[in-house]
């Protein structure tokens, strides 16, 4: 199965929550796009998140090299099932 949640439907937040739907990982990027502040995270679990933020939400600074704190909201999460060519070939753009 694949496993996904979209961008808009996570949280973040400035340094380490130990409690809860919460996962850490280092701001590689962030950028401006439409009034929405989108952020590249590696997480501490190998894997990657990409956060979208509504740019007033966001009440303290988050920056580049940042330790932050990835929530998600169970009821969010997509599942998928695996496709059978796997997932690098039926994601191929031809």
């Amino acid at each position: 199965m694949v496993i996904s949640i979209r961008p808009e439907n996570l949280g973040i937040v400035k340094g380490r929550k130990g409690d809860g739907n919460w996962i850490q990982g280092t701001v590689r990027w962030v950028s401006l796009s439409s009034g929405f502040l989108l952020f590249n995270v590696d997480l501490f679990n190998d894997r990657e998140a990409l956060v979208k933020r509504f740019s007033p939400s966001m009440k303290e600074e988050i920056s580049v090299n940042d330790v932050v704190s990835v929530y998600f909201d169970p009821d969010k999460i997509l599942v998928y099932p695996y496709p059978r060519e796997g997932l690098h070939k039926a994601l191929e753009v031809s």
